[in-house]
């Protein structure tokens, strides 16, 4: 029995000798300062990371760090005292730690901080402290884009600061809130409470504030259309930012009045704000604002349809905003360049900074989606994280029990016993709560895949809607050409039989009495055909521009293709005899062909009149068919000087002018005469085409449905 007690006293010993040497090496270096230099210590760390913490946060974590091990030197000096300032400290330290974090967009360590310190904060019952807690939570959440989180934190922040009488962080709670229903497009509910926001800065006379809600105000006003109320609020902003010397507000405010007039269309007073906006923001080198600014002047001068300064203006915002990396801006230089571009009519650059912009929007919705998955990692981690954490603090627990289990088995062989087997109990119920936990893991890592195939479904519908907006410009392409055709088409071949009219007539006017009897019938038979011309051109064009607005009607019936081409013939009589022209019609009287008669009268028509053009004075016409399979095949042949190859490639092409066609300019028209044939032809199912080779005439083939 006696050598069982000294063994018992022997692990005493050495337990408590363990204890002490492990409180001898976790020396502090504060430890023998005394708690008022600790807590000026403190205080005056806290000053500076207020300071620091934007502009220089790794200074700032720095600073926090220490006042983080002196809050814990002033706990240890009374730790069962909770009105120990200790613990204030601590907590404020802990807050400032996760809102640093949260700026550095380290979320998932910044929500673990600030629940250390809410923990903190209920431990001593220090209803500021947890009310700042809630609202930092708040924020971190907002950053990550999950406002059902954050917006419950900013309501617990609310109610706990009206319960303390805390007016300054009651319109910070309003503020907040009004935030999450403004990222909601729930504007009505954000303009309310951006007015609470401001009725408490009101009361607090607090300008910074004032000024900052009357901007928010402003700009839910702006959007709802009530110009007039949100002029009052921006010109009510910069009155109090200039009582303040608020440059950087003022400048926010004034860029935000400029947008507004610009929409009411006062475009000087909209430039003016602009130019003071962006004078502002380049004293207090405000680059992501300059930019903004430029792009902001741009579009007015593009609305106002400056568009050398627009593109001037776009360009400064362009290299501003890649100096930076201010994205959102680089897009905005990018539409406003092809905008204004395209109204200049330089098509290429336009297209180039199209190009540039779809670009780089899909960019920027390939990184919003990228920041959407890291979000849930980030929600997966932080639970991750709490779970080890838990699962850490379980196992100190059990590590604790083990060792009282040694020390009071030695004691009690009973109490260890049953020490033991609660152990067990306690090991099981852990291995089922880490169960569930994974199973929970899984779930998220299930959404998570989700996510990812939603995200590749949004792509590839970015990626259809990419190649549809590349056709249409193909198509606007087309539509441009054929538009600056008809243009060339009116312009110059217009021109030449009226000058010819006018000038003829003109001569006739002054001569009549002068002229022999020879000569003037001459002059009467060009001014016929002066104005036959035109009419051809003009009954062409007004054809054409049918078939092109799908008003024409196809009505095919039976038709005969001899009777037809005989009635084009007669019409064409006096071009042939006055050429001594001969044509030959090899058609049989009963060919029927199932075909729209006034459409294939004016193919006829238009391939006799280019025959008759290019044939030479006394030369030859041939009109001939042949049937293959139901389908027959009509030929108009002229004796003239032929076509190359090349040329006959550049025929029934509107996007071809016609001067590029052929040797003879006496001898060239519009060309819209054969691209009319060839919509006749397209109409029936049928096609047209020419063959012949230099010097060797033309003939000009269509086919067409026999009739049964």
């Amino acid at each position: 029995m006696q050598r069982y007690v000294v063994m018992i006293l022997l692990l005493l010993l050495l337990v408590v000798s363990c204890n002490r040497q492990g409180y001898r090496d976790n020396t502090d270096p504060y430890a023998k300062l005394k708690p008022d230099s600790i807590t000026r210590i403190i205080k005056d760390h806290i000053l500076k990371i207020d300071k620091l913490r934007y502009s220089n946060p790794d200074s700032a974590l720095k600073l926090i760090g220490e006042a983080e091990k002196l809050s814990k030197t002033l706990i240890a000096s009374n730790k069962e005292d909770l009105t120990n300032k200790g613990y204030r400290y601590l907590g404020e330290s802990l807050n400032f730690k996760g809102v640093t974090n949260t700026g550095l967009g380290n979320y998932e360590e910044a929500l673990l901080l600030h629940r250390e310190a809410l923990k903190i904060y209920k431990k001593i019952g220090y209803e500021r402290g947890i009310g700042n807690s809630y609202n930092d939570i708040g924020l971190a959440y907002m950053q990550m884009g999950q406002y059902t989180n954050a917006i419950e934190n900013f309501y617990k922040f609310l109610e706990i600061s009206k319960k303390i009488g805390f007016l300054h962080g009651e319109g910070q709670a309003y503020n907040n809130i009004g935030i999450i229903y403004f990222y909601r497009e729930e504007y009505e509910d954000a303009l309310g409470f951006y007015q609470k926001h401001y009725q408490t800065a009101n009361e607090l006379d607090n300008i910074a504030e004032k000024t900052y809600a009357l901007n928010n105000i402003g700009e839910v006003y702006d959007i709802l259309g009530d110009f007039d109320k949100a002029v009052d609020c921006f010109t009510k902003g910069i009155a109090l930012s200039d009582s303040a010397n608020n440059s950087y507000m003022k400048a926010y405010l004034l860029g935000n009045l400029g947008q507004v007039e610009q929409k009411q269309n006062n475009f000087e007073t909209a430039k003016a704000h602009y130019e003071q906006s962006l004078e502002l923001r380049e004293q207090v080198n405000d680059k992501e604002g300059i930019s903004l600014i430029l792009n902001k002047i741009s579009a007015l001068h593009l609305q106002t349809n400056n568009e050398k300064k627009a593109v001037d203006y776009a360009k400064q915002a362009l290299t501003v905003a890649k100096e930076h990396n201010v994205l959102q801006e680089i897009k905005n230089a990018y539409h406003n360049l092809y905008n204004a571009l395209e109204k200049q009519h330089k098509y290429k650059e336009a297209l180039h900074y199209h190009t540039l912009f779809k670009t780089f929007s899909d960019s920027l919705f390939d990184n919003a989606r990228n920041k959407e998955i890291a979000e849930i990692e980030v929600q997966y981690q932080t639970r991750e994280k709490e779970n080890q954490i838990a699962l850490q603090k379980e196992l100190i627990i059990r590590g604790n029990i083990l060792r009282n289990s040694l020390i009071a088995g030695v004691l009690l062989l009973l109490i260890t016993s049953f020490l033991i087997y609660r152990s067990y109990r306690k090991k099981k119920e852990t291995n089922l709560i880490i169960s569930e936990k994974n199973h929970k893991l899984t779930r998220a890592n299930e959404k998570i895949s989700t996510q990812n195939e939603y995200i590749n479904q949004q792509k590839e519908m970015l990626e259809q809607q990419n190649v549809k907006l590349q056709m249409s410009e193909a198509s606007l392409q087309k539509l441009n050409q054929t538009k600056d055709r008809f243009f060339s088409i009116l312009a110059h071949d217009m021109k030449t039989p009226l000058i010819s009219f006018k000038k003829i007539s003109g001569s006739l006017e002054k001569n009549i009495e002068t002229i022999p009897k020879d000569q003037l019938q001459y002059y009467i038979s060009q001014l016929n055909q002066s104005a036959s011309n035109v009419v051809n051109l003009f009954n062409n064009l007004l054809q054409w521009s049918v078939t092109q607005t799908k008003k024409d009607i196809y009505n095919p019936v039976k038709i005969n293709a001899s009777e037809t081409v005989n009635h084009c013939t007669s019409l064409l009589g006096s071009a042939l005899n006055e050429k001594k022209i001969t044509v030959k019609n090899t058609l049989d009287e009963e060919e029927w062909v199932y075909a729209d008669k006034n459409m294939i009268a004016t193919v006829f028509r238009n391939l006799l009149s280019n025959a008759i053009k290019f044939t030479p004075e006394e030369g030859t016409i041939t009109i001939a068919s042949e049937e293959k399979e139901g389908i027959f095949q009509y030929s108009v042949s002229d004796s003239g000087p032929g076509l190359s190859e090349e040329d006959q490639k550049k025929l029934f092409r509107i996007d071809v002018k016609n001067k590029d066609i052929g040797n003879d300019p006496d001898k060239k028209g519009t060309g819209l005469g054969l691209i009319l044939c060839q919509e006749f032809i397209k109409q029936h199912g049928q096609k047209i085409w020419v063959s012949g080779k230099p010097d060797k005439g033309c003939t000009f083939s269509f086919t067409l449905e026999k009739f049964s």
